[in-house]
């Protein structure tokens, strides 16, 4: 894989990565209204999302020579943000934003870096985000568990920033409530920032 490439992956899942964790921050606020002003500035209206959801009957894609058309419908949102199972849905919406950035630009990044020249592995390696970016992409091979094995578990726990692998953590699913939204932004963002140093 050539760099310009393997750029164009990173900048991709960055991409995709800004929308889950906009997901993520839809269903997980606990107060969530949409402020409309209107363009002469003297009247304002606040309506709540699911109701303004339900002021619509379909989300629309349409690309600009109208070859492709994407339809679906906005009610199962406005279900999720009233559902008594809300929680449930929120760890869902983390699990699918951590298992898709995460995951795959911790791969992109190995992958390259055993493809171009080895002391970019081991710099990969010694990067102080790597073990948590490690653990978090190993619990998707395990059930979204939390499962460290080998030399790596000596070196529990894991810390970055806010973040924190430890050993009681080990077996147990990973949460929302372990890792923040600001955190993960701020993980994925690092592992992105270093994958673009690469030669």
């Amino acid at each position: 894989m050539n760099k310009n490439l393997f750029l164009k992956y990173i900048d991709s899942i960055k991409a995709l990565a800004h929308m889950l964790i906009a997901g993520v921050a839809f269903v997980g606020a606990k107060n969530l209204a949409l402020q409309i002003s209107f363009t002469d500035g003297t009247k304002s209206l606040k309506v709540g999302i699911p109701k303004l959801l339900r002021m619509r009957e379909n989300f629309n894609i349409k690309d600009f020579d109208h070859t492709f058309e994407y339809v679906f419908p906005l009610e199962p949102a406005a279900q999720i943000l009233e559902s008594p199972d809300r929680e449930k849905m929120i760890a869902v919406f983390f699990d699918l934003s951590l298992q898709i950035p995460i995951t795959r630009t911790f791969e992109l990044i190995k992958s390259y870096c055993k493809q171009t020249k080895p002391e970019q592995s081991n710099n990969f390696k010694k990067q102080d985000w790597y073990l948590v970016s490690w653990a978090i992409r190993n619990c998707f091979s395990h059930d979204f568990n939390i499962v460290v094995y080998g030399k790596k578990l000596k070196k529990l726990p894991f810390k970055w920033k806010n973040i924190k692998i430890t050993k009681n953590m080990l077996g147990k699913p990973l949460s929302y409530k372990d890792v923040s939204i600001k955190d993960f932004t701020n993980l994925f963002n690092e592992m992105c920032a270093f994958a673009k140093t690469l030669d």
